[in-house]
């Protein structure tokens, strides 16, 4: 049997094999992890985006629906990290079904958690 009749890789051309293959997964995985560690890093960013974004639409549709109430004393309250005031509430319970009521609505700036939160006062 001659050399050129033998079907066989060489030593030398699986080195290379492996070699190239290598590199191929070395880049491959270090696209991917650097693609997680941007995605861990801007995550909480996005999340507080989103979360002020729905925050911001709560509050202009509360303000549209803003009504005033001549039976109770104030209808708007300005306070230092507080507001309240008097509006049109969408409310849905058990066996209730959808229906608008007036409620007194309040958003607080809480300092702790440096968020700010919508309450419904009753």
């Amino acid at each position: 049997m001659n050399k050129k009749d033998r079907k066989a890789f060489t030593f030398i051309e699986l080195l290379i094999a492996v070699t190239i293959f290598s590199i191929i997964a070395v880049s491959v995985y270090s696209v991917f992890n650097a693609g997680i560690r941007v995605w861990l890093r801007t995550n909480p960013i996005v999340e507080g985006n989103q979360a002020m974004r729905i925050l911001f639409n709560t509050a202009s549709v509360d303000l549209k629906n803003a009504v005033t109430y001549t039976s109770i004393g104030t209808n708007f309250k300005g306070e230092p990290k507080r507001i309240s005031f008097m509006t049109l509430i969408d409310v849905a319970g058990n066996k209730i079904p959808l229906h608008t009521e007036l409620a007194r609505v309040v958003y607080c700036f809480d300092k702790d958690t440096k968020t700010i939160k919508r309450l419904r006062a009753s």
